[in-house]
């Protein structure tokens, strides 16, 4: 594959590239979340949280508006059992922000980086907080070395890998700041 061999400035320049092929399957509605927002992170808890009743986690966002400058960051965090299709309120995100991401790592959700465009900040964040559904309790894990949102992450043998990202907020206009970084955490 021309992605792998030249990088992603080769398959770009590539005219041929892969085509996607329908492969089947559905769509189904279940519940709907109590509060609809946007940049919103979620994570299923890599099957670890079986015994929680298999459930997903959806923290943070935004409301107000598509763009981070018109609208409020929000600390919401929401539990959804799978098994009862049911949606229930947790323990608050310690800092309201959008544009975050989410992994699990050994049975706990990491939320990490962010944005926001509030009176208080405006910014990038290099936050790390990490949620534990057994207690429903937050707390505060090493901060990333570049403050970011909008990156990509992955939880690979008991580390969590992040990369890309923009280190300025979204705010709708102006040029876009991406990070050439990839940035490990372990315990």
């Amino acid at each position: 594959m021309r992605a792998a061999a030249g990088g992603l400035a080769s398959w770009l320049a590539s005219p041929r590239r892969p085509i996607a092929r329908e492969t089947g399957g559905t769509w189904t509605s279940v519940k709907p979340i109590p509060v609809g927002a946007n940049e919103v992170i979620g994570a299923n808890v890599n099957g670890r949280f079986v015994a929680y009743g298999g459930c997903i986690y959806v923290a943070g966002g935004r409301v107000g508006s598509a763009f981070v400058g018109g609208s409020s960051n929000i600390s919401a965090n929401e539990e959804y059992d799978i098994a009862k299709d049911t949606w229930r309120p947790r323990a608050l995100m310690p800092t309201p922000r959008s544009g975050c991401v989410a992994t699990a790592l050994d049975g706990k959700l990491h939320v990490i980086g962010g944005e926001s465009v509030q009176r208080a900040f405006t910014g990038v964040f290099d936050a790390h907080e990490v949620y534990d559904p057994a207690t429903n309790a937050w707390s505060v894990a090493q901060s990333m070395p570049t403050a970011r949102h909008a990156f990509a992450i992955a939880t690979i043998n008991g580390r969590i890998y992040t990369t890309t990202g923009m280190t300025t907020p979204g705010t709708g206009g102006g040029p876009a700041t991406g990070a050439a970084v990839t940035e490990v955490f372990s315990w």
